[in-house]
């Protein structure tokens, strides 16, 4: 198996990511009230692959460190164990939204007020998870080979 390494660098750039998702996100909203319909729908597509791109990263790099480090029989494992299904879920609606606007003939002056309400909404669901995720979930990420290290120091 590929054991994951800790990267002291790696919560501050999901934040990052975070950070540049709303702000992208902000600029879509934007666009369609100013009614420039092909430019927001840019900005989706270019969204879609920041959002797939920081998903990714959270998995491969976040998720899978814990995972293999927590047991689990852990709280810590069991609390990311359900942050991981409840993120497939609004990330799933999340790709939805996305995929369903990022056409240039369906975004337009007739489906600009349900894109903005559907937009709304998703934007709540993403706040609110960026927030659970730096608040609680991140905090769960740290060195445990330093752990370890520890013990086999404080024995001798």
């Amino acid at each position: 198996t590929n054991l994951v390494t800790y990267s002291d660098q790696l919560i501050s750039a999901l934040k990052e990511d975070h950070q540049d998702l709303l702000t992208r996100y902000v600029e879509i909203g934007t666009l369609v009230e100013q009614h420039k319909y092909n430019e927001a729908v840019d900005k989706i597509n270019e969204f879609r692959e920041e959002f797939n791109r920081h998903l990714a990263q959270e998995n491969v790099k976040f998720y899978a460190y814990c995972e293999q480090n927590f047991s689990e029989s852990s709280h810590e494992y069991a609390t990311i164990k359900n942050y991981r299904k409840e993120m497939n879920v609004i990330a799933y609606t999340v790709i939805k939204f996305l995929k369903n606007w990022s056409n240039q003939q369906v975004l337009d002056a007739q489906s600009a007020n349900s894109f903005l309400s559907e937009y709304q909404e998703i934007a709540g669901a993403l706040a609110k998870r960026i927030d659970d995720e730096e608040r609680e979930l991140y905090s769960l990420y740290r060195d445990v080979s330093h752990d370890q290290s520890h013990l086999l120091h404080s024995s001798s």
